[in-house]
């Protein structure tokens, strides 16, 4: 029968490696942060709620699909009633539906957009709820409701 080969230790050794034993058995070490790490945590938990902004307003993409929608009926009712002829009134209803169709993908696809934006601000708040536990994160700052102003169309010239 073979004895293992023993190593000695002295006191100083063992102190000095306890910084590479785990706390937890089993369970790797977790890594230590570095001050520009803990810099940039603190600075990036400050303005944590800013990051939320890029998920609020999805409302102005249905407003804008809708306002797309209309424009184009009004567009193409005044383009044929304005229209030389009948050879150009049938082009331009051509040219009409084709865009027509372009605008129900554009509303199909803003309303899908919208779903996700909605989902994307649970998401987010989800999130914002468990930092918060940990981190002193502020409230978001509710906007004020404000009426945008609408650049007014213009019509072609000749009208």
């Amino acid at each position: 029968m073979k004895i293992p080969k023993t190593t000695e230790f002295s006191l100083k050794q063992i102190v000095e490696g306890m910084g590479q034993i785990s706390n937890q058995i089993g369970q790797p070490q977790a890594e230590q942060m570095t001050p520009e790490m803990k810099r940039q945590l603190k600075e990036m938990a400050s303005m944590f709620n800013e990051y939320g902004s890029a998920f609020a307003d999805e409302q102005k993409i249905m407003d804008a699909s809708q306002a797309i929608g209309e424009f184009m009926k009004l567009a193409e009712t005044y383009a044929v009633t304005e229209g030389a002829d009948v050879f150009q009134e049938n082009i331009i209803k051509q040219n009409f539906q084709e865009a027509q169709k372009k605008v129900q993908q554009l509303q199909k696809l803003a309303q899908e957009c919208y779903v996700r934006k909605q989902q994307l601000g649970v998401l987010f708040d989800d999130i914002r709820h468990v930092v918060s536990r940990y981190y002193k994160i502020q409230e978001p700052i509710p906007q004020p409701n404000t009426v945008d102003q609408k650049p007014t169309p213009t019509l072609p010239t000749g009208v």
